[in-house]
C-alpha cells in the first residue's frame, strides 16, 4: 500500500494532519469566554454550541430572544471567530 501512495499513521496527530486539521490544543470554552469578555447572549450560544453544531431554529427553541438579538449575537460571534456556519448549522471553530 505504501508503494500506491498511502501515507503511514503512528499516531492521532497523524491522522488529523492527514486530515488537513490543525493538532494543536482548542481552548476550552470557559478560557473563551473569560479571554473574549462574552456577552451574555454570546455566552449562552456558544454554550448551547459547545453541545454540537445547531440551526438557528434549534437556537431559537432554546433561548427566549428575538431572531434578530440571536441574529446579531451570532454575527458578532463569527466576527470574533469563534463560531462558523456550514450548510446552516452553527458551529464553534
Amino acid at each position: 500500500m505504501i508503494r500506491d501512495g498511502a501515507t503511514l499513521i503512528e499516531n492521532a496527530v497523524d491522522v488529523l494532519i492527514e486530515m488537513g486539521l490543525s493538532p494543536e490544543p482548542r481552548l476550552d470554552l470557559a478560557s473563551i469566554m473569560i479571554q473574549k469578555h462574552l456577552t451574555q447572549e454570546q455566552q449562552q450560544v456558544m454554550a448551547a454550541l459547545a453541545m454540537g453544531p445547531q440551526s438557528i431554529d434549534e437556537l431559537l427553541r432554546q433561548h427566549a430572544c428575538p431572531v434578530e438579538a440571536l441574529t446579531v449575537t451570532l454575527v458578532s460571534l463569527e466576527v470574533q471567530g469563534l463560531i462558523s456556519s456550514h450548510a446552516g448549522r452553527y458551529q464553534i471553530c
